[in-house]
């Protein structure tokens, strides 16, 4: 949110009546503790120095070790998930011997009873082998994914949703209109997974040449879930535009813990374990 956001957002405030305006300050300022006290943790910064080392590329074995550490001490299992996730797509995928490394670390600490999250992980190429599929660095080079010299407070570019870091799917939006269509993208579209459908040369021509006093309103639709970094990345693209206005329509609002709850199943079974000890 800028500066200019923050003062029409506190007039509009200004303007409720006293009971509506208590409860909605009461509200934010008891968020503004939470995140404080979670920012104040020490596992939370490990993590959070950790996601950087792994999107810049910093050394394995040290990021290998960290993840270990945090698994013998049974740290949350979804954030552990979700860095050993990290890990595998900035690597474009993990050595054999990393692989099974990470595998059989995180079933000898967190049980037996989640070798199928492992294994739904590996069927949505979350954790993987390495292969050539796909390429982070040329993904990362191609969209320039990753700006350090980031200003968080006074954001110049969509990097400043992930502290440094741009969401893909944006990066694409992005360049797609900057480029005026996705013919002038297929490069980038080779590098990601999956199939796609576009429009014709002629119909992206018509598109963008096409004259217009007011806005276009461009509806971006997320299958699958869109995150809150996404939206205020598009939020920020929306502020800079002048031409278009992008409107987002999703099937759910999801986060890294969401999506990796989704990748674990049922952790009862009809196993009579009684039998087994009885003997």
């Amino acid at each position: 949110m800028s500066i200019k956001e923050m003062s029409n957002y506190m007039a509009d405030i200004k303007r409720m009546n006293i009971a509506a305006s208590k409860q909605l300050i009461d509200s934010h300022v008891n968020v503004a503790m939470e995140i404080k006290e979670r920012q104040k943790d020490i596992d939370y910064m490990q993590c959070f120095r950790m996601e950087h080392q792994i999107i810049q590329g910093c050394n394995m074995k040290d990021i290998m070790t960290q993840l270990e550490a945090k698994m013998v001490r049974k740290y949350n299992m979804y954030t552990v998930l979700r860095l050993m996730s990290l890990l595998s797509t900035t690597n474009s995928g993990l050595k054999q011997a990393e692989f099974d490394q990470l595998r059989r670390g995180f079933i000898m600490c967190y049980g037996y009873q989640e070798i199928s999250t492992i294994l739904n992980l590996q069927d949505a190429r979350l954790l993987k082998v390495r292969d050539k599929k796909f390429d982070w660095d040329k993904l990362k080079s191609e969209l320039n994914l990753v700006n350090e010299e980031v200003k968080i407070d006074q954001p110049e570019s969509i990097h400043y949703v992930f502290g440094g870091m741009a969401p893909i799917s944006v990066s694409v939006l992005e360049r797609m209109f900057a480029l005026k269509g996705f013919q002038a993208i297929q490069r980038i579209l080779n590098l990601l997974p999956g199939g796609e459908s576009k429009p014709t040369l002629r119909e992206e021509q018509e598109f963008f040449d096409a004259s217009s006093v007011r806005a276009k309103k461009v509806l971006v639709y997320f299958l699958g879930g869109i995150t809150f970094a996404e939206i205020a990345a598009i939020r920020y693209l929306n502020s800079r535009s002048s031409k278009f206005k992008f409107v987002v329509a999703t099937t759910s609002i999801i986060s890294s813990e969401k999506c990796m709850k989704q990748m674990r199943t049922a952790a009862n079974n009809n196993l009579d374990l009684t039998s087994i000890i009885g003997q």
